[in-house]
């Protein structure tokens, strides 16, 4: 093929719509508008040919996001519109005192990247902080940068809330409890998570070059095994104390409340006791184990 190109021309050549060309390109990562006069660069010129030429074309709809590219805010855009909006998302509690303050007081808590239990998980690796100018004035943005990163905060929340592993490992052995949010992007005081891009190979953006990125690569992208999760996070930055780090949500965005297999009657009564009087909307459900399968399945609980 020859280059550069634009998007009308190389679908002619390839015998494709400009949507394939388009997904394809998305799939790996790259971008760009649907347009005719859409100028395709010679990577991208080379990744369409090496996906819908010779025998190898794939159809829009087997088309997905590589694991194997680094997490962009395009790429998390283009995520949400491949797997779709959620109504609701879940976030899981323990039984520490905190956890039922954060019922109590109506707020999600954004946690230190420190505290997570994944070593890579918004890890300073996953940026490039080279630079082939390596001026004082980089070396001065690159230590602004990893002090700001002290002050971040992330929350994480889930798709699902029926993992037997996710109640095991964030609701103190299904002893705990899960919260049900809902996704209604039109209300300024809601939660507004993004989906976790996860990835088969650690992949560095350059600070420098692609600093926004290079900040959603890092917070974003977690290792493929944990994508049983489903993981979605908010974020925040410049959180100094405690109190900076508790965002506090309206009652009217939290649905449901899920009572673990485990959870003891003290812990039962406590949450009961502050739905009552503090979310009078809102239903409680308690899990158990399903009879025929390796499963949890809920029945609405009286309160």
């Amino acid at each position: 093929m020859q280059y550069p190109k634009r998007l009308q021309q190389a679908a002619k050549d390839l015998n494709v719509s400009m949507q394939e060309i388009t997904d394809a390109l998305a799939g790996r990562g790259h971008y760009v508008e649907n347009k005719p006069t859409t100028k395709l660069s010679v990577e991208q010129l080379d990744i369409v040919d090496g996906i819908l030429n010779g025998g190898k074309r794939a159809s829009s709809s087997t088309l997905e996001v590589s694991s194997r590219d680094a997490t962009t805010f395009q790429k998390l855009e283009y995520i949400r519109r491949k797997i779709g909006h959620p109504k609701t998302f879940f976030k899981y509690f323990g039984t520490q005192d905190h956890h039922f303050s954060s019922l109590e007081d109506g707020y999600i808590y954004l946690s230190p990247p420190s505290y997570f239990n994944d070593p890579f998980d918004c890890s300073l690796d996953l940026v490039d902080f080279s630079s082939r100018t390596n001026t004082d004035f980089n070396k001065r943005a690159v230590e602004r940068f990893k002090q700001r990163v002290k002050d971040i905060g992330v929350c994480c929340f889930s798709r699902i809330n029926d993992s037997i592993l996710m109640w095991a490992h964030y609701a103190n052995s299904h002893r705990g409890f899960c919260l049900e949010f809902s996704s209604d992007s039109e209300n300024p005081y809601g939660i507004h998570p993004l989906d976790v891009c996860y990835s088969e190979m650690l992949v560095k953006l350059n600070f420098h070059n692609q600093a926004d990125d290079a900040i959603a690569n890092m917070i974003f992208t977690k290792s493929l095994d944990w994508k049983y999760e489903q993981e979605m996070r908010c974020i925040a930055d410049g959180l100094v104390s405690q109190n900076d780090r508790k965002k506090h949500f309206d009652a009217s965005t939290m649905k449901a409340v899920y009572l673990g297999v485990k959870c003891e009657e003290v812990t039962s009564e406590k949450i009961k006791d502050i739905v009552r009087r503090k979310y009078p909307l809102t239903k409680v459900y308690q899990a158990s184990k399903s009879s025929d399968s390796f499963s949890i399945q809920f029945d609405t609980v009286s309160i």
